[in-house]
C-alpha cells in the first residue's frame, strides 16, 4: 500500500501510465547514510518530458521525489526542488519552455505547483483545499491551463494566471485516465468510464462549458488525442472480434481486440481513406496555390471545428492489425503509437503515415514523447533515454542522456516522516470502503505518530506503517519496499525426490530424485541435478547409490514440478 518516493521526471511518458499514476521503485542505497550523496539515482520507473521551444530540447527527469532537468550533451544537472521530507511527482513542462508544473505534497495533501524552468524563483501552488489523490497533469498548448483527474473521479482544470478552478466532467463508476487537449486549446477529449455500458469518448468546449458525446458505449473506446491540425480525433477502440478456440479448455478466447480509429471533427473535412480516382480534371484558369502560400497556410493557427451533428457516423479505421494499442501522438501527417499485440514480446512503436497510408515499425520502445514543436522525440529503452529527429524508419539509440550527474542529498528521517503520511493518505483515498470500517483515520495517524521520532532503520518504519494499517482490519492490504541492504543470494534449485526410511539406521534417505523438465531450456540451465541414467541416481554428499528402478513415466503436477526455482524476497 505504500508508495515509496519515486523519479518525477519531465521527459516523456517512458512506461505506460497506470490509471494516470506513475509507480516508481526507489533506488537502493545500500550503506549510505543521512547526509551523505545518493550517487545515480535514476534506477527507478520514471516520466519524462522533452522541452522544445525552437532552440536545443532539454530533457528534464527527476529522482527520489525530487524534480532535476538534464543537459541533452552540454551543462550541469540541476536538482530544481531538492526537498527530501517532499514528495514531487508527475512534472510536466509548458510548451512554451518557461515553466515546469508538477504534483507536490508539500502541504499536507496532493497540490500542483509551478516553478520558472531554471529554478531561479520559488514555486507557486496553484491548487488549494485538496482533499484526493491526484492523477498525471497535462497542460495546454498555449501553457495557459493545466489539466488533471483525481481520485474523487473528477476530471478538472486550472489557470495559471487566475488559479481559478475549472470542473469538466464528474464521472461515477471509476477515475479518468485518458484525457488530452486540443491544438488550439479550446477544447478538452476524454474518456469516460461508464456504469452500465463500455468507457465512451466525450469533448469538452471551454467556451461553452459544455460536453459533447463522441462514441456511444456499445465498444470500448479511450486513449484519444486530437490531430496536430485540429482536424481529427484519434482514439483507441475494442471493435475486433475474431474468437479462436482453445485446444485445452474447449471455448472461446477473444484476444488483440484493440485498432485505431480517427474521427472527422467537422463536416467537410474528408476523410483520409475515402476513395481515391485518377478521373482527368479539367483546369478552369484557377492559379494553382505557389509553395510560399502553402507555407503561409501551414503558418496559420490551428482552429478546431467539431460538428456534433452525425460525429458518430463519420468514424474511419486505420488500416493496422488488431492488437492492444497506447501512446497515441500526432504530429503533421502522421501518428505514433506503442503496440503491445498478443504475438508482441516487446511493446513497439510504430508510426502511420497518412500521405502513403503506410505503417512502419520503429522498434522495441516502451515509452515516448514529441516535442511541442513536432520536431524532436525523446524514447525509453531497458532503462536509457535518447533525443531523436521525429523518426521515419528504424530507430537506432546512438547518443543516450547521461544521467549519472543525478544526485541527492539524503535526509532519511525527513523521508521516513513523508512516506508515514503518504502512507496515510494512500489508504484514505484508496480503500474501497470510504467510510474506512467506521474508523476514526484521523485518530489512528495521531496515534502512531509519536513512534516516528524513534525510527532509525527502514524496517522500524515498515513496522509502524503495518501496524496502522492494520487498524482497517481489511485484508490484501502490504507494505514494501524502501532501502534495504541486501545480502547477496545464491538461486538454488528445489529438486523433486522420493524420500523413504532405512529400516536398518532409522535414518531417512534419498531414494530417487525426479527427473526435471528435460525440454524446459531455463529448468536445465539452472539445474544442479545428480545424473540419472535410466531411472538412477547418483547421491553424494555421504550418501550411497540407490538400487536401480525402472523408468516410470510421470505425467501432471509431478511432471511439472520437479524443478522450481526459489528467489529470495527481502
Amino acid at each position: 500500500i505504500e508508495r515509496p518516493k519515486p523519479a518525477v521526471v519531465a521527459l516523456a511518458r517512458v512506461n505506460v501510465r497506470h490509471r494516470g499514476d506513475v509507480l516508481a521503485v526507489e533506488r537502493r542505497l545500500g550503506k549510505q547514510r543521512r547526509g551523505e550523496l545518493a550517487r545515480q539515482v535514476t534506477r527507478t520507473r520514471e516520466e519524462m518530458r522533452l522541452e522544445n521551444n525552437g532552440q536545443a530540447p532539454l530533457p528534464r527527469l527527476g529522482a527520489r521525489g525530487d524534480v532535476f532537468t538534464v543537459p541533452v550533451k552540454y551543462g550541469n544537472t540541476r536538482n530544481l526542488t531538492a526537498t527530501p521530507g517532499v514528495h514531487e511527482r508527475n512534472s510536466k513542462w509548458s510548451p512554451d519552455g518557461k515553466e515546469i508544473a508538477y504534483i507536490s505534497d508539500a502541504s499536507g495533501e496532493d497540490e500542483i505547483w509551478m516553478m520558472a524552468q531554471d529554478g531561479s524563483t520559488p514555486a507557486v501552488q496553484l491548487t488549494t483545499n485538496g482533499d484526493t489523490y491526484k492523477y498525471q497533469i497535462y497542460w495546454s498548448p498555449d501553457s495557459k491551463n493545466i489539466l488533471w483527474a483525481d481520485k474523487k473521479l473528477r476530471l478538472q482544470y486550472v489557470n495559471v494566471g487566475s488559479k481559478k478552478v475549472t470542473p469538466v466532467a464528474q464521472a461515477t463508476a471509476w477515475e479518468f485516465s485518458d484525457y488530452a487537449w486540443s491544438p488550439d486549446s479550446k477544447w478538452i477529449t476524454y474518456a469516460r468510464p461508464e456504469e452500465k455500458v463500455m468507457t465512451t469518448i466525450h469533448l469538452f468546449s471551454l467556451e461553452d462549458k459544455k460536453s459533447i458525446d463522441v462514441t456511444d458505449g456499445w465498444f470500448e473506446s479511450n486513449a484519444p488525442v486530437f490531430s496536430s491540425d485540429g482536424k481529427y480525433l484519434f482514439f483507441v477502440s475494442n471493435r475486433s472480434f475474431s474468437p479462436t478456440y482453445g485446444q485445452l479448455e474447449w471455448n472461446h478466447i477473444y484476444q488483440d481486440l484493440a485498432r485505431v480509429y480517427l474521427i472527422t471533427l467537422a463536416k467537410e473535412t474528408k476523410s483520409p481513406f475515402a476513395p481515391k480516382s485518377d478521373e482527368v480534371t479539367i483546369k478552369d484558369g484557377t492559379k494553382e496555390p505557389e509553395k510560399g502560400d502553402k507555407k503561409k497556410e501551414e503558418s496559420k493557427p490551428v482552429v478546431v471545428k467539431v460538428d456534433p451533428d452525425g460525429i458518430e457516423s463519420r468514424i474511419a479505421v486505420l488500416p493496422v492489425t488488431p492488437a492492444s494499442y497506447r501512446n497515441l501522438e500526432s504530429a503533421g501527417d502522421k501518428l505514433y503509437y506503442i503496440r503491445s499485440g498478443s504475438k508482441d514480446e516487446k511493446p513497439k512503436l510504430f508510426v502511420f503515415e497518412f500521405d502513403k497510408e503506410k505503417e512502419t515499425e520503429l522498434g522495441d520502445i516502451n515509452g515516448f514523447e514529441i516535442s511541442a514543436d513536432g520536431k524532436k522525440m525523446i524514447v525509453g529503452t531497458a532503462g536509457t533515454y535518447a533525443i531523436i529527429d521525429l523518426p521515419v524508419g528504424r530507430i537506432e539509440i546512438k547518443d543516450k542522456l547521461n544521467l549519472s550527474d543525478m544526485k541527492v542529498t539524503l535526509d532519511r528521517r525527513a523521508e521516513w516522516n513523508q512516506i508515514y503520511h503518504e502512507a496515510w493518505r494512500q489508504m484514505r483515498d484508496f480503500m474501497f470502503d470510504p467510510h474506512l470500517h467506521g474508523v476514526n483515520w484521523e485518530g489512528i495517524k495521531k496515534k502512531y505518530e509519536p513512534l516516528l521520532a524513534f525510527v532509525n532503520h527502514r524496517a522500524d518504519l515498515t513496522y509502524i506503517i503495518g501496524e496502522m494499517i492494520g487498524e482497517l482490519s481489511i485484508g490484501h492490504s502490504y507494505v514494501g519496499g524502501g532501502d534495504y541492504p541486501h545480502a547477496e543470494r545464491i538461486k538454488t534449485g528445489l529438486l523433486g525426490a522420493r524420500i523413504e526410511r532405512d529400516p536398518a539406521s532409522g535414518y531417512y534417505r534419498i531414494a530417487e530424485i525426479l527427473k526435471g523438465e528435460n525440454w524446459n531450456k531455463e529448468a536445465v540451465k539452472r539445474s544442479s541435478s545428480p545424473q540419472t541414467t535410466n531411472g538412477s541416481s547418483t547421491i553424494s554428499s555421504g550418501c550411497r547409490r540407490t538400487e536401480k528402478r525402472s523408468t516410470r513415466r510421470r505425467t501432471g503436477r509431478w511432471a511439472t514440478s520437479t524443478f522450481r526455482t526459489w528467489e529470495s524476497r527481502v
